[in-house]
């Protein structure tokens, strides 16, 4: 029982787009995974921009934190003295340190606050909400309606905000070089904190002219605790710091600061249990000690300057990697495009010759000749359907039928067309 065409007209595709279909899903595979890895490297590249606007934040806050310290260096002998000294010292020193308050301020209108976590920004409104209360801070010292601790104490407090905040920053880098200059940076920073402490506290001793309450428990702490926090940083330090840091420490201002340093641990702590008298000029110490600090900030811009450079550097691999994952996903997928239609083509070509021949042959044609193909099935197809034709001219020259007499290769009729593949 013959099929009717009806039964025969099925779902069909071509061999090519069964070709061009299989292909699309590695194609797709490949895609998915690139824009999957494209779109990590982004979200890693926006955060190292993020990093990239902390270290300038960190420099802008260490400018800011170094005038602080100065201006609570002035404060403590202002407040020491009871407002007979000082005045001129701290009203210029007021004036640096909004300068480069006003800097701040500016480079906190750029910074990304919105990319920060939940603990950095804590210690980010904590930090800034100090630094709204400086203003208050200096009306209270300009009558001396604060104690001489107080007046040292908010400085302090304030700093210690400021650089806790930079030191949380560290936490956005997963360099390991970055990390460790970040290390000796804040070790450094924090001991050039203490240094500012010691600066103030001794301003105000030596104005008052003896050491009151457990201020010299203060200051003997404040002098070892600047050595253990340099201890620290020279085990981050790489050979360059360590040369500049030898190189700063060899200058004479720090000797001279050891000189009364020396004075006060001699006079501090009698075995009477008070405080001999301290002859020490405290205007002469500040500008001493602010000589010495000035150099440590020498180093400290340094060693931000190189925090800078690596976060830059980190950002030119990142945004050079992006570009080339970008290009080798194009050529990749070009790449595979271009072979899918290719292989699409080879293949399909002489299955088209070879349907085209075989209507050909159907209608008498017994002298076509198939083409040739590289592809070993169709190859070997090839064969079959040319020995196909031997074997029936042989028979026809067996039997003496002609193919006029066998009702083929009649001229009126026309092969159809072979129908796409």
């Amino acid at each position: 029982m013959e099929t009717s065409d009806t039964e025969n007209k099925g779902f069909q595709i071509s061999v090519r787009s069964l070709l061009l279909t299989l292909s699309a899903i590695p194609l797709f595979f490949i895609l998915a995974f690139s824009l999957s890895f494209i779109s990590t490297e982004y979200r890693s590249l926006n955060h190292l921009n993020v990093l990239i606007h902390s270290t300038d934040l960190s420099y802008q806050i260490s400018e800011y934190v170094h005038e602080m310290q100065k201006e609570r260096g002035a404060t403590g002998g202002f407040v020491g003295s009871k407002g007979e000294e000082f005045q001129s010292i701290l009203s210029d020193q007021r004036e640096a340190t909004d300068k480069e308050r006003d800097i701040l301020n500016k480079t906190i209108e750029l910074y990304p606050i919105e990319e920060l976590n939940d603990e950095l920004l804590r210690n980010y409104n904590d930090a800034f909400a100090a630094y709204q209360k400086l203003e208050d801070h200096r009306a209270k010292v300009d009558t001396l309606d604060v104690s001489d601790q107080e007046s040292i104490q908010f400085y302090t407090d304030h700093n210690a905000k400021m650089y806790n905040f930079v030191s949380l920053l560290t936490t956005l880098s997963e360099d390991t070089e970055l990390n460790t200059i970040m290390s000796a940076y804040i070790n450094f920073v924090e001991g050039k904190e203490k240094a500012g402490v010691e600066r103030a506290l001794m301003t105000n001793i030596f104005a008052i002219g003896h050491f009151r309450d457990d201020a010299f428990v203060d200051f003997n702490f404040l002098v070892h605790s600047q050595k253990t926090y340099d201890e620290i940083f020279h085990r981050y330090a790489n050979s360059e710091q360590h040369a500049l840091y030898e190189q700063v420490s060899s200058s004479d201002v720090f000797l001279e600061v050891e000189r009364m340093r020396e004075v006060a641990f001699k006079n501090g702590l009698p075995s009477s249990g008070k405080s001999n008298s301290l002859d020490v000029d405290s205007e002469y110490w500040f500008k001493t000690i602010t000589a010495k600090i000035n150099l440590l900030h020498d180093v400290e811009l340094e060693l931000a300057s190189d925090l800078s450079d690596r976060a830059q550097t980190l950002q030119e691999e990142k945004e050079g990697g992006l570009m080339l994952s970008i290009i080798a996903t194009l050529i990749a997928i070009f790449s595979m495009i271009a072979l899918s239609f290719a292989f699409a083509h080879l293949l399909s070509k002489p299955i088209i010759e070879l349907t085209s021949m075989i209507n050909k042959i159907s209608l008498g044609g017994l002298d076509s000749s198939p083409g040739k193909s590289n592809i070993k099935e169709i190859k070997s197809l090839i064969n079959s359907i040319n020995r196909i034709l031997v074997s029936l001219k042989l028979a026809m020259q067996r039997t003496g039928i002609a193919q006029q007499d066998a009702g083929i290769d009649k001229q009126d009729q026309t092969p159809p067309l072979p129908p796409s593949v």
